[in-house]
């Protein structure tokens, strides 16, 4: 900074950001996780790309990318003082070096494996000396075996935008995704072999806090009907083991996807039943889990919901943390219709869930995350919550469809295409027993991603879960178009 130059001030964090401030400090939570898959055009390989050894070019590539990124991102180059005070403040980075972000993992390697190794990373801010943020990519080059001059096998890059809760939420993720595309883009039209690692970061004004530009309020009603569930929780609600504080503390994983011509026939399943994709999978995962968890007699789910059509002076692409949850109970011993657990996957039930769903989401009373500004002190508060049960089975948090634009560009040019979106979050010490995270690509795959803690649930039943997750979508996708299929 010149010496004349007078710093920006930058604002306090929110309630929300302090909440997740909070959490990360105690080590009960380390990111939030948005990696897609590129396809690069053939007209667009550089030689350097097309070398035996691409790992300089790529290297090149993804730092004039992110520089891009942080240009356009102000919440990219800051970090956070005093975790784990009261007060904690954001501080403005004076540089950022690239190379310390950023995993380059091998051509060709597992992204799963690269997954986990970044969800088991915590991402602190390192006393408010480094950002609040981290990269995975990894590059699958051509394999000449299956190229012709006539059909060239495909470059594909995976980047993997891995970021501390506080500086955004899983809409943050696939607006950076996006703009990830169009950098990467311009920075292939125009290569560079020498791209600047140290870069400054953007002066502009964080995007405002949750509570700044969201109508947040609690009413009489709302705040008896939050006290007398946490007083009396309910007891017949399974949400695995206890909370404990022990660390480190392991995410684990289990994934799968649903095709392109899947997706769209699961969606298109939806519509003709009038219910979303999210209610028919709050629906299915309660169904699931319940049976298999032995003695379950009521099933707690959480959907995470954006409030970002009313947050006034925020734009679509603007990095923060603007939602909200969403309850749903199962019980085994409710009428049919009402939330009936155990009698299989029904339409009916899912299309109630989607009114249930979208009446959370319709206005801004009485929202969870309002009910932080009344916690008066966030830290004693979380470690408060050790051994005590977990409120919820599960949660899930879906992106939606991620619009990457047109396959062509201006003058009929081919773009970079984004084939999959794999979204995801490291394991929450005081969340749910099951993390489901989804996401879409438009006109592309579904994917489905499950996180947990390592002891909170069995391993064995975990992946049994998502085994029986995948069938019945799968099974249910095939019926679309069948000609005695409802």
């Amino acid at each position: 900074m010149a010496e004349n130059q007078v710093e920006k001030p930058i604002r306090a964090p929110g309630i929300i950001e302090r909440y997740y401030i909070a959490r990360s400090h105690l080590g009960y939570y380390n990111n939030v996780g948005v990696t897609a898959t590129y396809t690069i055009p053939p007209a667009l390989l550089s030689p350097a790309l097309l070398a035996a050894d691409c790992s300089p070019a790529v290297a090149n590539l993804t730092y004039k990318v992110l520089a891009q990124l942080i240009a356009q991102h102000p919440s990219l180059g800051i970090s956070v003082l005093g975790t784990g005070t009261q007060t904690p403040s954001w501080n403005r980075l004076e540089s950022i070096d690239l190379p310390s972000l950023v995993t380059f993992a091998e051509p060709g390697a597992s992204v799963e494996e690269g997954l986990i190794k970044l969800f088991n990373t915590p991402i602190l801010g390192d006393d408010g000396t480094s950002p609040l943020w981290r990269a995975l990519v990894i590059p699958s080059p051509p394999n000449a075996a299956n190229s012709t001059p006539e059909a060239p096998a495909p470059f594909r890059l995976t980047i993997g935008f891995f970021y501390h809760h506080a500086i955004g939420d899983g809409l943050s993720g696939a607006a950076v995704q996006t703009c990830i595309q169009r950098a990467l883009l311009a920075a292939l039209r125009e290569p560079s072999s020498n791209p600047p690692t140290t870069v400054q970061p953007s002066s502009a004004d964080l995007p405002l806090a949750f509570e700044a530009a969201v109508p947040l309020s609690i009413t009489a009603g709302g705040f008896l009907r939050a006290l007398y569930e946490t007083v009396f929780p309910n007891r017949d609600v399974w949400s695995g083991a206890l909370i404990t504080n022990s660390q480190p503390v392991v995410t684990k994983l289990r994934q799968f996807n649903l095709s392109a011509a899947q997706a769209a026939a699961l969606a298109a399943r939806c519509r003709r039943h009038e219910t979303t994709v999210t209610a028919l999978l709050m629906v299915v995962i309660a169904e699931v889990v319940a049976g298999k968890t032995k003695g379950a007699k009521g099933i707690d789910g959480s959907a995470a919901i954006s409030l970002r059509k009313f947050a006034d002076g925020v734009g679509a692409e603007d990095m923060g943390t603007y939602i909200s949850a969403m309850s749903c109970l199962f019980f085994r011993s409710n009428a049919k219709g009402k939330g009936k657990l155990g009698d299989g996957v029904e339409w009916e039930e899912a299309k109630r869930v989607k009114g249930l769903l979208a009446k959370g989401a319709g206005g801004t009373k009485n929202q969870f995350s309002a009910f932080l500004k009344v916690i008066p002190n966030m830290m004693k508060f979380l470690e408060g919550k050790a051994g005590q049960s977990r409120e919820k089975s599960f949660e899930i948090s879906n992106l939606g469809v991620v619009d990457f634009g047109s396959e062509k560009v201006d003058g009929g040019e081919e773009s970079v295409r984004c084939e999959s979106v794999v979204f995801g979050q490291s394991a929450n010490v005081i969340g749910a027993a099951y993390s489901f995270s989804v996401a879409t690509v438009k006109g592309g795959e579904l994917n489905v991603l499950l996180s947990w803690q390592k002891g909170v649930v069995e391993e064995r039943i975990a992946n049994a879960v998502m085994v029986e997750l995948e069938r019945w979508l799968t099974a249910e996708a095939s019926k679309h178009g069948a000609t005695n299929g409802v």
